[in-house]
């Protein structure tokens, strides 16, 4: 192995362990956050690394988060569970080689289950759930996910990481509870 980590220039030790906590931004029809009982939209997330390169890393994580939102008539609560596998390019290495700062690109894909409920905003009564298979609570999901982290060396083996991730759920309008127009929800 040491002959291969030479050829493509992998740290000695290539696996590194990720540990998350994130906001979600639900990109919906039902994007306020005023109804009484609104919970913040938090996740938290954990995972494995390997360094491919001094510049590429793939990562796996398993996520887990609540988000939720309103309009004047409805509030809608989902549960989200899903693992994605993406890839992250240090732009930074571009630039100057040898420094342990990183931009990262990030892009990938994952799956997971989603249970959302819609409930009307002033009797507080079910309205719709989202469509699953017979005898499941969860419906499965689909999505692509891309988008940018600062990785700020804290220790030699220590990074703060700071980022925005957006996920795409395909063929998935149902994250709010209400089937809109569009074919897919976004957080």
């Amino acid at each position: 192995f040491s002959a291969s980590a030479q050829l493509f220039d992998v740290p000695e030790d290539p696996w590194s362990g990720n540990l998350a906590l994130g906001l979600g931004f639900p990109m919906t029809d039902l994007t306020e956050v005023t109804y009484t009982g609104y919970k913040p939209n938090l996740a938290v997330s954990a995972g494995i690394g390997l360094q491919l390169r001094n510049n590429l890393r793939l990562r796996g994580d398993l996520l887990a988060g609540f988000l939720n939102g309103n309009n004047a008539n409805s509030y809608f609560q989902a549960e989200i569970f899903e693992g994605n596998l993406a890839l992250e390019y240090n732009l930074i290495s571009l630039l100057e080689e040898n420094t342990n700062f990183k931009l990262n690109l990030v892009a990938g894909a994952g799956a997971g289950l989603l249970n959302s409920n819609r409930f009307d905003i002033n009797t507080r009564q079910r309205i719709a759930e989202v469509p699953s298979p017979p005898g499941s609570i969860y419906s499965y999901q689909v999505h692509g996910l891309g988008g940018v982290n600062v990785m700020i060396p804290i220790q030699k083996s220590l990074d703060l990481t700071l980022g925005y991730v957006q996920r795409v759920v395909i063929d998935q309008p149902w994250i709010d509870g209400l089937e809109s127009g569009e074919a897919t929800d976004m957080y």
